[in-house]
């Protein structure tokens, strides 16, 4: 609810121009508060559910960091694919975070099927490969990650 009332506090305060200081400064606020008690909100369930050990946990954890480089893109996407659709604010924040989670999760799902992916998206390799694979994968990520530091650096 407090990301539906940010999004609408954009749309009608942030992206008008007749709108007075005390409006935006108002929204600044609650897109703060927001932020915080989201945070809380999720320090909260994490303090709640995740203090015991579940079998699932361990599986779990280990897509925290694929769901986070996935749900980047994804929101992008999504976001540019619905916004010529003109759904509305809430219709298209809605279908942009169901869309984001459903495809993150489907997307988590088929990593763990294709374990040569997982090192890219910094899962931790549990099967031993044999020395001349371990050298042609490093081989190749120097290869493709050279290029991009040098460009970052100069």
């Amino acid at each position: 609810m407090g990301y539906l009332l940010v999004v609408w506090g954009y749309q009608m305060i942030w992206l008008n121009d007749q709108s007075l200081q005390w409006q935006i400064t108002a929204m600044d606020m609650l897109y703060t508060a927001q932020r915080l008690l989201g945070m809380m909100t999720m320090l909260a369930l994490a303090a709640r559910f995740l203090k015991r050990p579940h079998r699932l946990l361990p599986r779990v954890n280990r897509l925290v960091f694929p769901f986070y480089i996935f749900h980047q893109s994804i929101i992008i996407a999504l976001a540019f694919w619905f916004h010529d659709m003109n759904l509305g604010a809430v219709a298209e924040t809605c279908l942009i975070i169901l869309g984001t989670f459903t495809l993150c999760a489907l997307l988590c799902v088929v990593l763990n099927y294709l374990p040569f992916m997982q090192p890219l998206f910094g899962i931790r390799v549990n099967k031993e490969y044999p020395r001349y694979l371990k050298i042609a994968g490093n081989t190749l990520m120097f290869i493709l990650l050279v290029p991009m530091a040098l460009n970052i650096l100069f």
